[in-house]
């Protein structure tokens, strides 16, 4: 799932993309920035869940999401955070350090 905003932090729109049961994460960059560009969004956050239970993110997931927001701050959006969502809870790359 990915949420767009403003840069002063509104709500504009979600976009939902259906995965699959890969362990790793897939982040759709190319549609990404081009609905962020149609949006004149300037923030992003992301979320996807995890199956099994465990909202720990994988080594992937985290080295995905770090370079994800290394070429959106390239072309001056702003990735706020990256949630896992699990049974277990959910877990936030932003409140934990990771990006």
């Amino acid at each position: 799932m990915m949420l767009f905003f403003t840069a002063q932090g509104l709500f504009i729109a979600e976009e939902f993309q259906i995965g699959t049961r890969q362990s790793s994460c897939e982040l759709p960059l190319r549609r990404t920035v081009r609905r962020a560009f149609d949006l004149d969004a300037r923030r992003l956050v992301l979320a996807h869940n995890h199956p099994s239970g465990d909202p720990t993110p994988s080594v992937d997931d985290i080295q995905s999401t770090r370079t994800f927001r290394q070429v959106m701050a390239a072309l001056e959006f702003s990735l706020d955070d990256h949630f896992v969502v699990a049974r277990g809870g959910i877990f936030s790359m932003s409140d934990n350090g990771l990006i």
